[in-house]
């Protein structure tokens, strides 16, 4: 590490957050361009009190004391996958968010030291981009995302005939899409909860948790 690096590595300092600093937090995650909403503060309190699970959320702070990264972790255990440290979990992505590389990489390392405290099998971050880090990487689960143009005839138009068709055909039958809140969770997990076929021809179900977990 060169000289400027390690200064600047010394002057960001690694904590676990308080609930008070949530709004902080926050801020910090709706100005940055990698900021999702699997990295709100308010999972924090889902995790803990809904299911049980031991949280870390972790944020670099500078001289100043403003936040300069974050990494929200989650201790889970699985009978099945055992002891793990999660950013985050149930969810799709998470990870480091952080204004420079160093910071993410310092924010790496103190969950490392968290993961060997905590007895946990193994560390996995969720990220949505590359990380540089010397942590293997898994590719075994892949996200496909369309992006939506402002002009849904551009989409429309994006889409196959055979898609396009299957559309025309639901919409013949009279599907209706409706939005709502928990009055609509029980059908929409009615529908959710289908069972997927695969390879060796068993059936895979969705987990529920329950109504709480749900901030509808």
């Amino acid at each position: 590490m060169h000289q400027a690096e390690a200064q600047e590595s010394s002057s960001v300092t690694i904590e676990s957050i308080a609930d008070s600093s949530h709004q902080q937090w926050n801020a910090f995650i709706a100005s940055h361009p990698l900021g999702a909403l699997y990295h709100l503060f308010e999972w924090k309190a889902l995790n803990e009190g809904v299911l049980g699970h031991r949280t870390e959320y972790l944020a670099a702070r500078d001289k100043s004391g403003a936040i300069q990264g974050v990494l929200p972790l989650t201790l889970v255990q699985s009978r099945i996958f055992g002891r793990i440290m999660c950013s985050v979990p149930f969810l799709n992505y998470g990870g480091p968010v952080a204004a420079r590389a160093m910071v993410a990489s310092k924010l790496v390392e103190h969950a490392k030291i968290l993961t060997q405290e905590s007895s946990a099998h193994y560390l996995e971050l969720r990220c949505a981009s590359p990380l540089e880090t010397d942590l293997r990487a898994s590719l075994k689960k892949v996200s496909l995302t369309v992006s939506l143009p402002d002009d849904p005839d551009t989409l429309w138009s994006a889409f196959s005939s055979k898609h396009r068709t299957n559309i025309r055909r639901a919409q013949k039958r009279g599907l209706e899409v409706r939005s709502g809140h928990l009055e609509l969770l029980d059908d929409f997990f009615k529908t959710f909860e289908c069972r997927f076929e695969i390879r060796r021809g068993r059936a895979l179900r969705c987990i529920r948790h329950r109504n709480e977990f749900y901030p509808l």
